[in-house]
């Protein structure tokens, strides 16, 4: 009998921790399904969220590749924009620089018109001289006449010349530099005015030899060439207020000629 009531009270253990086994196997199967459940809904919302962000992430970028080609476009645009604005610049370049062409040109033509201007309406005094004149016990005296040729009034006028006797004595002769004749005037000059027209307006003028004659020295001086010579120099101003020389220079022949010197006969504008 006890043994009986041994096993029974065993096997209804047994039974027991079989039971409970098996309740706590479902309770723990039921648990696991409920998390798998959990588990698959929260995968499945996580996925909808990742679809979500992945289409969200193709418009962004689909956007952004818009965005990339429009700022191509208007890369693109610039650069057009920038290179026919230096296109442009270099037109204009080319613009200024033949603007300064033409105005250097037109200076260049505006000056050698007044350069031609000038020399066309400058004055232009040049001297003749007479034939020379010889008295024993008197100096040589040579005559000239000179007159304005020009166009337009020589102002200031003022003249030096000289006398050279002697054989040779003519190749040892010089025009007078302004300075020159400046002191030879005690620093004054003439405020004489010729104006054009050399047939009515001519001019004379006397220049005395060096020494006095005698016989002799008459008889030398015409007897050989260039004795006897002269040489001077008138020196003036325009209308513009351009200062002019104008030097001559003769010599007497053995013949009774008058004869102009290899030198020393010239117009020129001194400024």
């Amino acid at each position: 009998m006890e043994t009986s009531s041994g096993w029974e009270r065993t096997k209804r253990i047994v039974d027991l921790v079989s039971g409970l086994s098996v309740i706590a196997t479902m309770v723990f199967i039921a648990l696991q399904w409920n998390e798998m459940r959990a588990g698959s809904a929260d995968t499945h919302d996580l996925a909808l969220a990742a679809k979500s962000q992945a289409d969200a992430a193709k418009r962004q970028a689909e956007n952004t590749e818009i965005v990339a080609d429009s700022a191509k476009s208007q890369a693109e645009n610039n650069k057009a924009l920038a290179q026919a604005a230096i296109d442009q610049v270099s037109k204009l370049g080319a613009q200024v620089k033949e603007s300064h062409a033409l105005a250097r040109a037109a200076e260049g033509t505006l000056a050698e018109m007044r350069a031609n201007l000038v020399k066309d309406q400058q004055p232009y005094i040049w001297a003749v001289p007479q034939h020379p004149i010889f008295e024993v016990g008197k100096r040589a005296r040579w005559d000239i006449t000179y007159s304005n040729y020009g166009r337009s009034p020589a102002h200031d006028v003022t003249m030096c010349s000289d006398i050279a006797e002697g054989i040779g004595a003519f190749h040892d002769m010089h025009p007078y530099t302004m300075q020159e004749c400046k002191q030879l005037v005690r620093g004054e000059f003439s405020s004489m005015l010729i104006p054009p027209g050399h047939q009515e307006t001519a001019v004379y003028t006397s220049t005395l030899g060096p020494i006095v004659l005698d016989q002799p020295l008459i008889a030398m001086i015409t007897s050989h060439d260039g004795a006897l010579a002269i040489i001077g120099s008138f020196f003036y101003k325009d209308e513009a207020g351009f200062t002019y020389e104008s030097t001559f220079c003769s010599y007497l022949l053995a013949s009774g000629a008058i004869a102009s010197c290899s030198k020393y006969n010239y117009i020129k504008k001194l400024d």
